[in-house]
């Protein structure tokens, strides 16, 4: 069996860039792959509507099956209502977030949105300077209702729930968006105004999770927009191979891209 993972396509921003439609370009590079399964982990578009008409589509003219968990900016809207966003996209059939879907006897895929609580920070800041910071963008789109760390909190909480109900001898693959650890953070010597970014990467209790429960054997993740590809970390794979903003790439070619950070595991 052949699993897809993608992350930060962007298409809305991308899009601007091309005349060839990329969401068609997405829908037949997967068929090309033949994948039974593919699982987006976050920043399809900065809509909600947007990106649950993009994950229509695909299932409509795809044999793989797909499915995805929101990102930060599948979450924004101007208005700040970023709590109907989130429910509005965690009610399609084809989001995964504090679901499981089981793959076969062997293995299962739980999705999830933990959001950030500013443990990842590396410059030593007080929480209250992070809560008070308007420099991260998801403060002019969103509003939880709440700190961050405590929306954190309550969503690792529903995850934790769900995975403690799978049997232990069940292989999970834990499909998210937010940075897992610390040794995935990127810090720029003196460039402060990036480092104070990383507080809003994610959330070391992530992988906190794969040291309770063992039979996590792979994380997605993507946000930071740096291609770690597949990494090893205390016996669990971390996936992350974010597609981006087109400044960003290696090439001026959506397709090529799409080759280098589509990740394909066989189980």
């Amino acid at each position: 069996m052949k699993l897809g993972f993608l992350s930060d396509i962007h298409l809305d921003d991308n899009q601007q860039y091309f005349e060839a439609n990329l969401l068609d370009v997405l829908i037949e590079k997967v068929k090309g792959e033949e994948l039974d399964y593919l699982f987006i982990s976050g920043d399809i578009s900065s809509d909600d509507k947007e990106t649950l008409r993009v994950v229509k589509k695909m299932n409509e003219e795809l044999e793989t099956r797909t499915f995805f968990v929101p990102g930060n900016h599948d979450v924004w809207r101007k208005d700040k209502s970023s709590i109907n966003s989130l429910n509005n996209l965690n009610a399609s059939k084809y989001a995964v977030t504090d679901r499981v879907v089981e793959i076969n006897d062997e293995w299962a895929v739980v999705g999830a949105f933990p959001w950030y609580d500013y443990s990842l920070e590396t410059e030593e800041m007080p929480k209250e300077f992070y809560q008070a910071s308007d420099t991260w963008p998801d403060s002019k789109f969103t509003n939880w209702q709440m700190d961050a760390p405590d929306f954190s909190e309550t969503q690792l909480q529903k995850t934790n729930e769900i995975i403690q109900d799978i049997p232990s001898d069940k292989k999970i693959i834990l499909v998210q968006h937010f940075v897992p650890h610390k040794d995935f953070v990127i810090i720029k010597e003196g460039n402060r105004s990036w480092n104070l970014c990383n507080a809003f990467m994610g959330t070391k209790r992530i992988s906190d999770l794969c040291l309770r429960y063992p039979n996590i054997k792979t994380v997605t993740f993507g946000h930071t927009h740096y291609r770690f590809g597949i990494r090893e970390k205390s016996g669990v794979e971390f996936l992350c191979n974010p597609l981006g903003y087109r400044h960003e790439w290696t090439t001026r070619d959506f397709e090529k891209e799409l080759d280098s950070c589509l990740i394909v595991k066989r189980i």
